[in-house]
């Protein structure tokens, strides 16, 4: 089921304690970003069911890796932004320079970081990398 949040963070609380009064036997969240994944994790933690609502999430961010590694979030899915602006430029030069293509679609993605890679990526997360 779909829920549109908004980006009033007080406003995006509020309509997720009115779904969960709804349906208090939802046991997962996935949100589609980090602005999303800061309201769930702020509700969540509110409402004392970090840990029982299962939360998973698309991009990282300096919360989301902090929730991960509190337990709050169990996953996130990066689209390793890093990669998709570095190797455009990368294979740019390369083409103009010596006519190199790559063979084939290079996907730069997705990354999941989760407990058991979060140290991993936390310092590379927050320089902005991941």
């Amino acid at each position: 089921e779909k829920l549109a949040t908004y980006l009033d963070p007080t406003q995006a609380i509020e309509i997720l304690k009115g779904y969960f009064a709804k349906n208090p036997d939802t046991d997962a969240i996935f949100t589609l970003g980090s602005i999303d994944s800061s309201y769930v994790i702020t509700f969540l933690k509110e409402q004392g069911l970090a840990g029982e609502v299962v939360h998973g999430a698309f991009d990282v961010s300096d919360e989301v890796v902090h929730s991960i590694k509190e337990g709050t979030t169990l996953f996130t899915i990066s689209q390793q932004q890093y990669l998709q602006g570095y190797l455009p430029m990368q294979f740019l030069y390369l083409f103009n320079k010596y006519k190199f293509l790559p063979a084939n679609d290079v996907l730069t993605g997705p990354g999941f970081v989760d407990a058991s890679n979060v140290k991993d990526v936390e310092e590379l997360v927050m320089q902005k990398y991941w």
